[in-house]
């Protein structure tokens, strides 16, 4: 049986007869005419701490730049997205100037503000600093003036309050919130302050130190139907904003009808 020999250690802890890392420095000298005559130079031995920490940095360094591709990637698939649902939006308002059926109207007409409240949210993520997540403030903002330019009310004078948390929401969640807000303000606009001179829209979203989230849409207007039921609406509107509410949020939807229409919808923000 052929006996191995035992391994010797330099001063440095690297095994004798093993590949060794040197950091190796050359640099010429001349003659006193000028010409070169030879190179003088020192090899130093890296310790095996320092190569680790050679090979952490670039490690470090290929992440980083594997995150800012994948960044710029990101960025790019948030700008194609929202240009595809402004075209799909173009394409239902030519089909909407192409007749002159008003239910057919308003069925391509709110159809195209779901598409606009989506490319509105990805229209966000693309100017923003911060990729996964909507500032639900600056959103809302822009929500609302959207509507309001969809939704003309010339005849009445209408008075916002609105208090949004300066909160940044995924945009799992930024979606069925923005599709929720749209619908109710539109149903708002379309039936709440039929024949008024004014009326007042209060919008809220509050988030608690336990990540519990409160969105509540209001209004001061007509109220609804006497005998209302929601579970029982024919309005494809308010069966979208249940839906989004109970099953895509996991949340509680509340109704009241008091002086005016009150909707309020309540979740839980799921942990990372």
């Amino acid at each position: 049986m052929e006996s191995k020999r035992p391994q010797r250690f330099d001063e440095f802890g690297n095994v004798q007869g093993k590949f060794l890392y040197l950091d190796v420095y050359k640099a010429p000298f001349w003659d006193e005419k000028g010409d070169m005559i030879g190179t003088v130079g020192c090899a130093r031995i890296v310790t095996k701490e320092k190569q680790l920490e050679k090979e952490r940095k670039q490690a470090e360094d290929q992440l980083k730049a594997s995150l800012k591709e994948k960044e710029v990637l990101l960025l790019e698939i948030h700008h194609r997205v929202k240009n595809s649902l402004q075209v799909v939006s173009s394409l239902l308002n030519m089909q909407a100037r192409a007749t002159s059926n008003k239910d057919t109207i308003e069925i391509l007409s709110e159809s195209r503000d779901r598409i606009n409240t989506m490319a509105l949210i990805h229209s966000q993520l693309y100017e923003s600093q911060n990729l996964s997540a909507i500032n639900m403030n600056g959103f809302m903002d822009k929500l609302l003036r959207q509507l309001f330019q969809s939704y003309p009310v010339s005849d009445t004078k209408i008075t916002q309050v609105v208090h949004v948390a300066d909160y940044p929401l995924p945009i799992s969640i930024a979606v069925p919130v923005g599709l929720i807000v749209n619908e109710l303000l539109a149903n708002v606009f379309k039936h709440a302050f039929v024949n008024r001179k004014e009326g007042v829209i209060e919008i809220s979203f509050i988030v608690s130190g336990k990540g519990v989230v409160s969105l509540t849409v209001s209004d001061d207007g007509v109220g609804l139907p006497e005998g209302f039921e929601i579970n029982a609406s024919k309005t494809l509107g308010l069966r979208v904003v249940k839906i989004l509410a109970e099953e895509q949020l996991d949340g509680h939807l509340t109704v009241v009808s008091d002086k005016g229409t009150t909707f309020k919808v309540e979740f839980e923000m799921a942990e990372e």
